[in-house]
């Protein structure tokens, strides 16, 4: 039994208490205390006593009375029986109008759909709608966006000459808001003789709706000027207002907006003190929104998720945290809204643990069969880097929408895992059609997976479905197949694209990196630079690995002034691949000029210059960045160990290179790859210990390819060792029977130390093959 209000609760208690007197004295409640007892019933939507008072109403001589039969179908309305409510209705040997309007009106708030059915219903039986009946149908209407049965109902009003009436006035200007005829709005209002409140709140709120906020405002002033002390705005004006400032962030107007609630006493209304602190954030002014907050005194769930929601828009996503645990321990309950926001917080920060205890309490407080709650926590285990967390939720989710698919699928194209695309034909096996979001996950899917198969159905999908094609996808399609190495439909859709932007130039610029092509990137550079198209991030990228490919100095040198004119020298992916093109071509020392301009430097940045310093034989400063970047906090990665174990053999290093090729996994966790492997057999090759490079490559923990193993052959040349030379050259046959160059170090090892009948055993091989 739910309680509306306190005024509720009291009626209630005393048509008990009556009902209670009457049935102890043996008498039967009369017609009118029926109708009151029953009235009450419906306010407190207590149906259980009301089906016992009707029970009586049956055996006394109210059986058949019009009024109370009225009064009991308004009932089951309230109380959500619609059964019954049409049941008694049926019931009725004597119906009038507003029996009618209290069954449409019952119907209206949970049916939509058979409330319109009994209007029709009502003209089939001879029975004209009044005003009530067509306010009931026209909120139908407004909430389904029923536009054409809102029209046909227009038409009925002023054929009953009610178009006037300022409530069915008000009705019709707000279904007609709701349903985008803006225009007949403006006039219905503008030819109404009267307006009451609800008429100006209806037609302010539908301009807000339509992004109108200007003559939102115009209204409201025409509202304040011209009403009265009954015209005053309400709650709804306000709100309506309030999400104006919100959306042009007008912090003056706002402000006065909140003046003027505090004139009207409405400062501690919880909903406009919750609209109140979002309008706050959203004008750039937290300081406001909290001020807010502390002034309202009242520990509410709505107030308290309004400042998370605060907090985390201005970023400051740990207090979001702290404010969500206050909640808690105040033991108030947490709405979705809020655990969506701090939900948001969590993956700002990339706090995963946080993330799962939160996942949690969602669970705890059966909200995870919200949807909109599910997919927060679906994006944020996607985005905190746990897709199988995220699937456990959306397997468990019942009411998939959307943005569900979207965002699983967004997770495992990010992965680079191939679910992405059976999801996609999930998606349309359950009736959800991919949008724009969908269609671009599942390309970059392809893109990371160089799946061409895969991505050519779905340019198909978009072939077959008419989709389309935004330039968004178009850039999505050229990436893609660029990516797979299908340059020439990558050419063909950039080709028959009549506009493209910086994006479009990227993707053919990236792909054709990809695939090794430089100077077909530099050609395009250098089109898009003459169509006028001012590079982005993404094309300097790009270009700067084209140019560190062909060493294409110049180039790049013209790349780098784009950057220092565009102010991107701050962007980490920008600066590591200027440091990348200027090591490429043979320009140390400008590597090592923008190194220094870099003040976030990350494990890409310090590998570049060692990499730089090691490939020009400047070993020992390649050695004095590695202890840098250590300094710095920073974990070497695998690649960092492969250039510095390459300095150390280049310049003989043992004593350096064995403490660094030790460290790599025991330090650093790293796995040791056959790179690392081929730089210490490289440098025992050089230091002529032969011995000792062979049994590290047998002591590999996997199988290895026929690099070592030609390294030491060709050390075995330059030392003459016939002896591991003839293993090496055996174990090559092995893993590439093919390699000629083998073949010849073997030949000249054997010419060098006069074995000329091994000589002719290895012609005779090379004959028969």
């Amino acid at each position: 039994m739910i309680y509306t209000d306190r005024r509720a609760l009291e009626l209630f208690s005393q048509s008990c208490e009556l009902y209670i007197k009457h049935c102890s004295q043996r008498r039967g409640p009369d017609g009118h205390e029926f109708v009151s007892i029953l009235k009450a019933c419906s306010l407190s939507r207590a149906l259980s006593l009301g089906q016992v008072v009707f029970s009586h109403v049956v055996e006394s001589d109210f059986a058949h009375n019009l009024h109370i039969h009225n009064t009991l179908i308004n009932m089951y309305g309230r109380c959500g029986s619609l059964d019954d409510a049409l049941g008694t209705f049926n019931y009725m040997l004597q119906k009038d109008v507003i029996s009618w309007n209290v069954l449409i009106g019952g119907y209206a708030h949970v049916q939509p759909y058979e409330a319109l059915q009994l209007l029709s219903r009502m003209h089939c039986e001879g029975f004209i709608p009044d005003k009530y009946t067509y306010v009931s149908v026209l909120k139908v209407c407004a909430e389904l966006r029923y536009l054409m049965f809102g029209k046909l109902l227009h038409h009925l009003i002023v054929l009953t000459c009610l178009e006037r009436d300022v409530f069915v006035g008000s009705a019709l200007i707000d279904m007609y808001t709701s349903c985008g005829g803006m225009a007949e709005a403006e006039s219905l209002f503008d030819c109404l003789p009267e307006r009451n409140l609800v008429t100006w709140n209806a037609i302010i709120s539908g301009y807000v709706g339509h992004t109108n906020e200007e003559k939102a405002f115009s209204i409201f002033s025409r509202m304040l000027n011209e009403g009265n002390e009954e015209l005053s705005p309400n709650q709804v004006s306000f709100v309506s207002m309030l999400k104006v400032c919100s959306n042009l962030a007008l912090l003056l107007q706002g402000a006065l907006i909140h003046a003027y609630i505090i004139e009207k006493a409405y400062e501690f209304n919880v909903f406009l003190i919750s609209i109140l602190i979002d309008m706050y954030s959203q004008c750039g002014n937290l300081d406001d929104s909290i001020y807010v907050f502390h002034m309202s005194w009242q520990e509410d769930p709505i107030i308290w998720g309004a400042l998370v929601a605060a907090f985390v828009r201005h970023g400051h996503d740990h207090e979001a945290l702290h404010i969500f645990r206050c909640i808690q321990h105040s033991a108030l309950h947490v709405n979705a809204a809020t655990y969506i926001c701090v939900l948001k917080a969590c993956t700002n920060l990339n706090a995963r643990q946080q993330g799962k205890m939160i996942h949690m309490h969602v669970v705890e407080s059966t909200l995870a069969s919200q949807t909109t709650v599910s997919n927060a926590l679906i994006d944020m285990h996607v985005k905190c880097g746990s897709v199988k967390d995220a699937r456990v939720v959306f397997d468990m989710l019942q009411e998939k929408d959307l943005i569900t698919w979207n965002s699983m699928i967004a997770g495992y194209a990010e992965q680079c895992n191939e679910e992405a695309f059976k999801l996609f034909d999930q998606m349309q096996e359950h009736g959800e059609s991919p949008d724009i979001v969908t269609i671009i996950s599942v390309l970059k899917g392809c893109s990371r997976l160089c799946n061409l198969d895969e991505g050519k159905l779905v340019h198909d999908y978009l072939r077959n479905k008419s989709f389309s094609c935004s330039l968004f996808v178009k850039n999505a399609l050229i990436d893609m197949y660029a990516k797979c190495g299908s340059l020439s439909e990558a050419h063909k859709l950039f080709y028959d694209m009549q506009n493209r932007d910086a994006v479009t130039w990227s993707a053919m610029i990236t792909g054709l990196v990809q695939c090794w092509r430089g100077e077909d990137a530099i050609f395009f550079f250098q089109q898009m630079l003459q169509e006028g198209i001012s590079p982005n991030e993404g094309v300097l990228v790009g270009i700067l690995h084209a140019c560190a490919i062909e060493a294409a100095l110049y180039v790049g040198k013209l790349v780098h002034s784009f950057v220092v004119e565009l102010d991107l020298l701050t962007s980490l992916a920008v600066g590591n691949s200027l440091i990348g093109m200027y090591s490429n071509s043979g320009s140390c020392d400008d590597a090592y000029r923008v190194f220094q301009t870099i003040e976030n430097r990350n494990e890409v940045t310090w590998t570049s210059i060692i990499t730089c310093f090691g490939r020009y034989e400047n070993y020992r400063f390649a050695l004095q960045c590695y202890a840098g970047m250590l300094k710095e906090g920073l974990s070497p990665n695998a690649v960092t160990f492969v250039s510095l174990l390459s300095s150390c053999s280049r310049i003989g290093l043992m004593g350096e290179a064995c403490g660094l090729f030790g460290s790599i996994s025991t330090e650093h966790q790293i796995v040791l790859t056959a790179q690392h492997y081929n730089c210490m057999v490289d440098l025992m090759g050089r230091t002529n210990q032969i011995k000792k490079a062979e049994e590290l490559l047998v002591s590999m923990p996997f199988y290895v390819n026929a690099i070592g193993w030609s390294c030491l052959l060709g050390h075995c040349k330059t030392h003459g060792n016939v002896e591991i030379g003839k293993r090496c050259f055996d174990k090559i046959m092995i893993l590439d029977p093919e390699d000629r160059s083998a073949y010849a170090l073997m030949l000249s090892i054997y010419a060098e130390a006069g074995m000329h009948k091994e000589i002719e055993l290895i012609n005779s091989g090379l004959k028969i093959r």
